[in-house]
């Protein structure tokens, strides 16, 4: 798959456990990275089979604080 990109099986309960580094491990790098509207660091994995459509994660500190799935791919990323 191309860096980025991830296949919806890959996400489970389990990743809500993951700190940013674990995440990264886990799943690649991301497709981008951004902060949320309140200045929390997200990362965005955009899903294999529905191009423009993935997962958000968001963390403060090193705690996932939201995971969200079939999520529009945030702009601008970098």
């Amino acid at each position: 798959m191309p860096p980025g990109t991830i296949a919806n099986d890959q996400v489970g309960e389990n990743v809500l456990t993951l700190t940013p580094e674990l995440l990264r491990r886990r799943l690649g790098p991301p497709a981008g990275a951004y902060v949320d509207a309140v200045g929390n660091p997200c990362v965005y994995y955009e899903v294999v089979s529905t191009p423009g459509r993935g997962w958000r994660f968001c963390f403060h500190g090193q705690k996932m604080i939201s995971a969200a799935g079939n999520q529009p791919r945030p702009g601008p990323v970098r």
